[in-house]
């Protein structure tokens, strides 16, 4: 305090003991420049913390001059809970999603999806050329994070068999039965360059419209009185020259049908047309797996 100023009644702490001359030792100034005389005067007015410090017995942090009034810490403050900005109890934030912890995917388990519909009228009739049959889409999908096309993964076909009956009234009564056994079903294999296949990153899709339509249609004076169609897919490894003989995944069995009565009394008459459409299906594909999986 200064001189004029008034004593507080704060009690203050037991002054420092005072090394004297005649303990052996000759007075000197301090590490500070004091006195064991000029060191009293100090702890009589600034008390024992000023003193401790001004001799060097309480070690301070190296600190750096900056403008006038302000001191420049080096160090950052040694970070807490309050600092860091969590609260007692809170979970530490997220980790951040690295390559070596993204999901993993396998080769062996693409995915097949199928959908279908019937894509014709609701009545047949014998004196028009008509489209008669079903619409579908086949599609092979990569695995999730597969790093290259499917096309790159996979060799993947369509076969198919079928079977119909044809009246031709103008001939005869009778139905004419037509069938092919399993077969290699036109453009729906590698390298998945017609026009009928879509090929990207993540999968291939066969479009299909099987049965009497688009360039096949039943035309006039022939009565189609039953049709049944069948699909089957394959699913291999591509590790080069496509093989159709190679060991593969083999899907289930879908079949399109329908039927219409033909009135031979009454043949200009339309008749209804009764389709049933295989649906739609979804095969998790194992290529560890053999032979076909219903």
């Amino acid at each position: 305090m200064h001189a004029h100023e008034e004593p507080t009644k704060t009690a203050r702490p037991a002054p420092l003991p005072v090394p004297h001359a005649s303990a052996g030792h000759a007075a000197r100034p301090g590490p500070a420049g004091l006195t064991p005389e000029s060191a009293a005067a100090l702890q009589r007015t600034a008390g024992n913390a000023a003193v401790a410090r001004a001799v060097g017995r309480v070690r301070q942090p190296r600190q750096a001059s900056g403008p006038a009034g302000t001191t420049v810490q080096r160090m950052p403050p040694k970070r807490n809970r309050d600092t860091a900005g969590l609260e007692r109890g809170d979970s530490p934030p997220p980790r951040r999603a690295t390559r070596g912890s993204e999901r993993k995917f396998d080769l062996d388990k693409p995915t097949l999806t199928f959908t279908s519909a019937y894509d014709g009228p609701a009545s047949q009739r014998l004196d028009a050329d008509q489209s008669i049959g079903f619409t579908q889409a086949a599609s092979l999908h990569n695995p999730a994070g597969a790093p290259l096309s499917a096309a790159t993964n996979y060799h993947f076909w369509q076969e198919v068999t079928d079977s119909n009956v044809q009246i031709i009234p103008a001939r005869s009564a009778e139905g004419v039965t037509s069938e092919r056994p399993w077969q290699q079903d036109g453009p729906y294999k590698p390298p998945y360059n017609n026009a009928v296949i879509d090929s990207g990153r993540n999968a291939i899709t066969f479009n299909d419209d099987p049965g009497f339509s688009t360039t096949s249609k039943l035309t006039a004076g022939y009565w189609l009185a039953s049709y049944s169609v069948s699909f089957r897919w394959k699913v291999a490894r591509n590790t080069g020259t496509f093989n159709r003989d190679a060991p593969a995944w083999t899907s289930g069995i879908v079949t399109h049908t329908l039927t219409s009565d033909f009135d031979a009394e009454s043949p200009d008459a339309p008749a209804p047309i009764r389709a049933r459409a295989a649906g739609q299906r979804t095969w998790d594909v194992d290529l560890g797996a053999t032979g076909d999986d219903e």
